[in-house]
């Protein structure tokens, strides 16, 4: 009969068991890894050039890493150039990006991310 019962096989069985089970009873104690980057690697930053003149953005991704990662896809894929921006108020909010500056149509768009404005 090729199934044993415990009593013939012994000690190795549950032993071989208790150690195979230390490794992942240590694992799951450890804290996961915080979302943010190491401490050498500064923000990224983006620089933006309009008709008026330049300012850089400093992209926080440890304080909002889906926004952040959402705005850079826009950035690398090119979105923001020869966008309008249609709402400046000053010392408050440059809001642009959905229109192309020539045509005045509105820009194809992600789905929408998670809003991570309460992250304190």
């Amino acid at each position: 009969m090729l199934i044993k019962s415990w009593r013939r096989i012994g000690l190795p069985v549950p032993l071989l068991l208790a150690l195979l089970l230390l490794p992942a009873a240590g694992r799951a104690a450890e804290p996961p890894a915080p979302h943010e980057p190491p401490a050498h690697e500064p923000p990224a930053q983006v620089r933006v050039t309009t008709s008026l003149g330049a300012f850089v953005i400093e992209v926080r991704s440890d304080r909002a890493p889906l926004t952040s990662a959402n705005f850079l896809r826009y950035v690398r894929e090119g979105f923001y150039t020869n966008t309008l921006l249609h709402r400046v108020i000053a010392n408050f909010v440059i809001q642009g990006g959905g229109h192309d500056a020539t045509t005045m149509q509105l820009k194809p768009t992600h789905d929408p991310v998670f809003n991570e404005s309460g992250n304190g």
